[in-house]
């Protein structure tokens, strides 16, 4: 593991509501990133190795890889410490790494991986392949599989709806029809098998108050929406998406909206905004250029970040109360190979947007003004974060936290039904969390107040 020190550029590039604070040169070619909020680490896949940035000092440490480009596909078990990735080849195994060190813990020689995902309920990474692969986190080992229910098919991009603790898992061959498995994940069982129109969905983000999961797919094809409830197809949109692996998809649960990006060179940059009440497509955003491939929400400010410009060098800010584009951040370093992918951070409310070109770009959120203010999205965050462990304890009455409080994860969805008093949260990943109440929470005149919490272990 070699240890390297860069040139940090500070910047002074304003936009409104976004800034450019500093530049990160890497020396090498980037393809994807991975942020962990409670370590303050950012991965970056590179040309034979990955990039590991502590960002409390922008130090950059390197864990060399055998392989070669491309970007990864990564799972974090917080339980155990240790980080899945697993490249875009399909052809090299799981590597496991040991966060804390930042060094090879084991290589896991699986050929044909087509994603995977961690399962904190049973502490197992489940990894679609011609089976589906399951690993006990605790040795590393291959413990089961399970065959496709449906011969002649193969298992791709596990994904896991912790509500409900069930697996969704898509099965594919080269020719329609495809399909998607549903395990219950307390006893690896099969619980459903559904066809659905599109190929390999890659990402999937779940909408628990509506009972929906949607999903992009791997190369072009259409997204969609399943019901998670009875475990049925529900609709496909009318869009292509090219590059789904860089996840072009946002899911709002504030406003209850689904932001995807057409992804697809050939077109201008276009933002689809999906209501998800009733799945329809109430707006159609196009701005010039290439893209968007990357697209990222933001809860604690109402946002989408995406990508765009004549080789994806613009970072956009969009306000989701407006479903308008409030900023523009010309990168200028990403020639040809842009665009970037970004990754964002909760807690200090900065955009990690990465270059293909070889350079990161960190950007922080610029506090509007008091004369501003009243273009706020709705969602209003007080900047206090409460840190706990173990415990989260609520006054009994009145004040910031009401009698029937939520908590949310980074992403807008419910975790955990707050009661005045003490609440058991040892269950729950470390991060950060957002305290949002119920009936007859306290309003500011910009709308409902909610309060960070970082949860550590």
């Amino acid at each position: 593991m070699r240890k390297l020190m860069f040139l940090l550029v500070p910047m002074a590039l304003f936009a409104q509501g976004v800034e450019i604070d500093t530049v990160i040169p890497l020396l090498s070619r980037l393809y994807n990133g991975f942020f962990i909020p409670e370590l303050n680490k950012l991965y970056i896949s590179a040309e034979y190795r990955i990039f590991v940035v502590d960002c409390s000092l922008y130090q950059v440490e390197t864990i060399p890889f055998g392989w070669s480009g491309g970007g990864f596909f990564s799972s974090y078990n917080w339980r155990q410490r240790k980080l899945y990735i697993s490249n875009e080849s399909y052809m090299n195994g799981v590597v496991v790494i040991d966060v804390d060190v930042d060094t090879i813990l084991r290589w896991i020689p699986e050929r044909g991986i087509r994603g995977h995902c961690y399962v904190s309920a049973n502490d197992r990474l489940y990894i679609g392949a011609e089976t589906l692969k399951i690993l006990d986190c605790a040795a590393d080992t291959i413990i089961g599989e399970k065959e496709p229910p449906i011969a002649g098919y193969t298992f791709c991009h596990p994904f896991w709806d912790s509500v409900h603790n069930k697996l969704y898992v898509g099965m594919e061959r080269f020719n329609p029809p495809f399909w998607m498995a549903v395990y219950d994940c307390s006893d690896d069982s099969l619980l459903a098998c559904f066809m659905i129109p599109s190929r390999n969905p890659v990402w999937m983000q779940f909408h628990y108050d509506l009972g929906k999961g949607y999903y992009v797919n791997y190369l072009f094809d259409y997204p969609g929406v399943i019901d998670i409830k009875n475990d049925c197809f529900l609709k496909v949109f009318p869009f292509g998406v090219e590059y789904g692996g860089l996840n072009p998809l946002a899911l709002d649960t504030i406003d209850n909206k689904v932001y995807c990006g057409m992804a697809r060179p050939i077109y201008p940059d276009t933002i689809y905004v999906i209501d998800c009440l009733t799945d329809s497509i109430i707006k159609r955003l196009v701005e010039g250029g290439w893209g968007p491939l990357a697209v990222r929400w933001a809860p604690w400010s109402n946002r989408v970040y995406f990508t765009g410009g004549p080789k994806g060098e613009t970072l956009k800010v969009l306000d989701c109360r407006t479903d308008s584009v409030i900023a523009r951040v010309r990168l200028e370093e990403y020639g040809i190979y842009g665009p970037p992918d970004l990754q964002l951070d909760p807690i200090h409310h900065r955009v990690f947007a990465i270059g293909r070109d070889s350079t990161l770009y960190v950007l922080r959120e610029v506090i509007p003004g008091v004369e501003e203010r009243e273009a706020l999205p709705t969602f209003h965050l007080t900047p206090i974060a409460t840190v706990v462990r173990g415990i989260l304890f609520l006054p009994a009455s009145g004040g910031e936290h009401p009698a029937s409080s939520l908590l949310l994860d980074i992403t807008g969805k419910k975790v955990l039904d707050l009661k005045p008093g003490a609440n058991d949260i040892r269950h729950l990943s470390p991060g950060v969390y957002f305290i949002r109440g119920g009936s007859g929470i306290e309003k500011t005149r910009f709308g409902e107040r909610s309060r960070k919490v970082v949860i550590t272990k």
